[in-house]
């Protein structure tokens, strides 16, 4: 999916993350090892973080979700 993202993103991403439910999920399900979802998380984010894509619309729904509507051209 990264690579596909980063060769031929689409204009919109939508978005939800939930960094301490997937800390969660890496505790209880993969010994505490790293899931592949942490290196699309850092993937957006460093996007974001660069200034590369925008958040053009950012919600949250509770303590731990927040969705991220992304514009990435």
């Amino acid at each position: 999916m990264i690579a596909g993202l980063r060769q031929s993103p689409p204009r919109w991403v939508l978005y939800e993350r939930q960094p301490d439910v997937l800390r969660g999920h890496e505790i209880t399900y993969n010994g505490g090892e790293r899931l592949p979802h942490r290196d699309l998380d850092e993937f957006l984010v460093g996007k974001i973080v660069s200034g590369e894509w925008q958040v053009v619309r950012d919600v949250r729904y509770g303590a731990y979700s927040e969705w991220l509507l992304l514009r990435t051209h």
